[in-house]
Parts: structure tokens; C-alpha cells; sequence
């Protein structure tokens, strides 16, 4: 942030600080007064709580895919096999 604090020595106003770099009114004011120079780390990435599970739910997609694709495929086959052409079919007695 200390292109808030050297915008101020500058003579930018709070206001025109907070729209330059997104802040609110009162943070880009907090920045610009601040002595101390903000220091930020980066952190590791924090783990899913559904990672203990993935490899299941993974089997489970799996699964559900190739049940679909298969009721599918036997579908199509017993329309082909019955001059079946479309989606839907209406049959009036």
C-alpha cells in the first residue's frame, strides 16, 4: 500500500485514492495516515474437507456415467429395433 501513502504525500485526496485503487473511503484514509508498512504473506492452500472422500465419490461418478450410458445404449437398441424414430411416441388404439 504505499502507493496510497506516497499518492497522499502527493496531494491525492482520500477520495481520490479510494477510487483509484477500489477502497472504501474510510480504508484508503486508515492506509494513507498508517506509519507502520503493511506486510502481507502468502499462505498455503488449506485442503478440502471433501478431499478424504474423492477417490469414492469419484468411483461413484464413475459408476452413475456407465450406468446412464449403458441404460442409453439398451434403449436406443430396442427402438431401433422396433421402427422407432423419434423421442417420443404417441400410439392411438
Amino acid at each position: 500500500m504505499d502507493g496510497i501513502r506516497t499518492g497522499r504525500q502527493k496531494g491525492m485526496s482520500f477520495a481520490e485514492i479510494a477510487r483509484k485503487y477500489y477502497l472504501d473511503l474510510r480504508i484508503a484514509k486508515k492506509y494513507a495516515m498508517s506509519e507502520i508498512k503493511l506486510v502481507y504473506k502468502l499462505t498455503q492452500p488449506k485442503p478440502s474437507k471433501l478431499d478424504p472422500y474423492k477417490q469414492q465419490i469419484n468411483v461413484w461418478l464413475e459408476e452413475r456415467h456407465t450406468a446412464r450410458h449403458g441404460y442409453w445404449k439398451s434403449s436406443m437398441i430396442w427402438a431401433s429395433g422396433n421402427t422407432y424414430s423419434g423421442l417420443f411416441s404417441i400410439s392411438c388404439l
